[in-house]
């Protein structure tokens, strides 16, 4: 990636990128394309140009994994790329077509463009702006103080909402239809992200 100085500047710099959210996993990172971000005085010879921005992100690491797919891809695309109401290219490094196919709803609804894979494409392409990797927090949290134009968990469950169109907005309320009693699923796990209340969750449930 070439990033073109100004006239007059005496910049000569590189940076060096892995475009995926997980940062401090070397197992997961190890498997991530490398990019290159270098300063530049002279020009590409550019074979296609854009007047929208562009955001690359990589589709590796731990994608397939429904959980890794939200906290690591869907909900940092959806912080860095809203702000651009669907004017925005996405270009994919580690493409996965298959996810690509499963998720195309939400892609489609952050940008109206088609995906541009890095491995495959042979074109020289300019952009006035361009981010390089996407907004991440914590773990499925969105830090309004520190997104791009504050956006907020509430909005992206707005966005879930607009991107599948559900028959309601809201849940069904306990006692809506008497004669149908709800039911919810509880995976327990033993090593990781398990419940330590479990019994207290169950009993809760049971209640209500």
């Amino acid at each position: 990636v070439l990033f073109m100085e100004p006239d007059g500047s005496q910049r000569d710099e590189v940076w060096k990128i892995k475009p995926y959210p997980r940062k401090g996993d070397e197992f997961c990172l190890s498997h991530i394309t490398e990019l290159t971000v270098k300063s530049s005085k002279v020009a590409a010879e550019c074979t296609r140009y854009h007047d929208v921005p562009l955001v690359i992100f990589s589709l590796t690491g731990y994608t397939g994994n429904l959980f890794h797919d939200f906290t690591d891809v869907i909900v940092p695309l959806f912080t860095t790329a809203s702000q651009f109401n669907d004017e925005v290219q996405f270009l994919i490094t580690d493409m996965a077509l298959w996810w690509t196919i499963k998720y195309h709803t939400l892609l489609q609804k952050l940008s109206k463009y088609p995906l541009i894979d890095f491995s495959k494409d042979d074109q020289v392409h300019c952009f006035n702006y361009t981010i390089v990797g996407t907004h991440a927090y914590m773990e499925f949290t969105i830090d309004a103080s520190k997104s791009p134009h504050n956006v907020t968990m509430v909005d992206f469950n707005r966005f879930m909402c607009a991107a599948y169109s559900p028959p309601k907005e809201t849940a069904v309320a306990l006692g809506e239809s008497p004669k149908v009693k709800p039911r919810l699923l509880i995976i327990k796990r033993h090593r990781t992200k398990m419940f330590l209340n479990l019994e207290e969750i169950i009993a809760m449930t049971e209640e209500l």
